[in-house]
């Protein structure tokens, strides 16, 4: 799958809450470098505690 492809995925699944508990597919988590799965922990956290402050702000 290509990345315009990826990219069209995520925002359908976006649209609704239906991602929420979602695990990345583990052969996707292989090929990302290091610096791609430090930014998806971050954005993880951020998400975990903007839920916690019960925030808008990210």
């Amino acid at each position: 799958i290509g990345f315009l492809s990826e990219w069209q995925l995520y925002a359908q699944k976006i649209e609704g809450d239906s991602w929420i508990g979602q695990k990345v597919d583990e052969t996707k988590l292989q090929k990302m470098s290091d610096e791609q799965i430090q930014q998806l922990y971050d954005l993880m956290q951020a998400i975990k505690n903007r839920g916690e402050d019960g925030s808008s702000d990210a």
